[in-house]
């Protein structure tokens, strides 16, 4: 990808279960533009992470990638099931 640009920002912080737990997390949204390589196809990818300091990773994120003409490449969900702490 050619020329790509990021945007990042923390949106919110708030109580995000995992299966039965609640933990809190940050709410962090990404952006990105990009534009394909000896092609005139362009784009956005967003992610929204939820990051857990408790838990010291992401226990939740959702990816979705579509072409500027609206074609959907991908739509991902990510979800911690469990963790341990030591």
């Amino acid at each position: 990808m050619v020329g790509d640009k990021w945007t990042y920002r923390i949106v919110n912080e708030l109580d995000q279960s995992e299966r039965q737990a609640v933990v809190r997390a940050l709410r962090i949204e990404r952006e990105a533009r990009w534009k394909q390589r000896g092609n005139n196809a362009t784009g956005v990818s967003k992610w929204t992470y939820w990051y857990s300091s408790t838990v010291k990773r992401f226990v939740r994120a959702e990816e979705t990638n579509v072409t500027t003409e609206g074609k959907v490449l991908t739509r991902n969900h990510h979800e911690l099931v469990s963790h341990s702490v030591k």
